[in-house]
Order: C-alpha cells, then structure tokens, then sequence
C-alpha cells in the first residue's frame, strides 16, 4: 500500500514538472512570436516655425504629456484574457540612419493595437505624422562601429529622479 502511495506521489510531481516545462517552453516561444509581430512607425513632428515661437510649451508640461501618453498604453492591448495573455510589448526607439546626421522616432506595436497606438499618439501630439515603414538599418557598411559598456563598482541603489523634482533646476 505505502509503495502505491509514493509511486502515485512521484507520478503527481512528475506531471507537475513537466506541465511547467511545458508552459514555461510555450511562454518563451509565444513572446519570440510577439517581438516578430510588431508593426513598425516612424513619428515625426513638425519643426516649429517662427509664428509657432510664442506658443511653445515648457519642458514640465512636455514631461507631463508623455507621462499622460504612458500611462494611457497600460490598458491598451488588454481584454478579456488579460489573465491569461501577456500585455502587449510597445518599443520606442531614437536612432540615426546609416546616412545622414538627422535623428529619427520609432515606435513599434503588436500588429492587433498598431491602429489602436496610431490613435493614441495623434491624441497627444494632433500635428505628429505617423508612417508605417519597413525596418531599417542603423549601420553604415563604409563606417566603424563602436560598443563601450560601463559598470559599476559596486551594487548601488538609487531612486529614480521624476521631471516634478527636475522642474526648480530647468
């Protein structure tokens, strides 16, 4: 009697390991096929104009509208299998092309909210254009490449600065 328990007992723990090997592969595929379904933008704005001078916004408030738009995207993509699905993954990227000196913005969407992010960044910045493009390429093949990675000496914490705390220094 004792040997079927513990066999039993071994067969329960054996299919819990595997049931976790199992979710934890799917989990790992499922987010590789997430990043390989983004659709990518690029987001301009307009070059403020001489007329435009006297209607610019400080920096807190610039600050304060991307704190608006963030916080608007952690619902986004989110429905009714919000237990059981990943929230969507949303990539912002600034980055010079291969040719040229200009800066370029990107945001990355999964292809089901790319509409839905479309919508929300032309809410906060009306006069932005938003172009779907094609990836890009940030390396030149006629240039250098060049990686530094700095580290600390020694595990440091340190909270992290909010624009309210920068605002008496701008």
């Amino acid at each position: 009697m004792e040997i079927i328990l513990i066999l039993s007992f071994a067969l329960i723990i054996c299919l819990y390991v595997t049931a976790l090997i199992f979710i934890s592969k799917r989990r790992n595929s499922s987010l590789f096929a997430q990043g390989m379904n983004l659709q990518l933008f690029s987001v301009t704005l307009p070059q403020i104009t001489n007329k435009d001078k006297d209607k610019t916004i400080s920096l807190a408030e610039f600050f304060k509208t991307a704190e608006q738009f963030y916080n608007s995207l952690t619902g986004l993509g989110r429905g009714r299998r919000a237990l059981f699905v990943d929230a969507p993954h949303f990539v912002f990227e600034i980055a010079v092309h291969r040719a040229g000196e200009q800066i370029h913005f990107y945001v990355a969407a999964p292809r089901a909210s790319a509409g839905m992010m479309e919508k929300q960044i032309l809410s906060f910045w009306p006069k932005a254009q938003i172009q779907s493009t094609t990836d890009y390429n940030i390396f030149n093949p006629n240039g250098n490449l060049l990686v530094a990675q700095l580290n600390f000496l020694a595990l440091l914490s340190f909270h992290l600065s909010t624009f309210k705390s920068l605002v008496p220094t701008l």
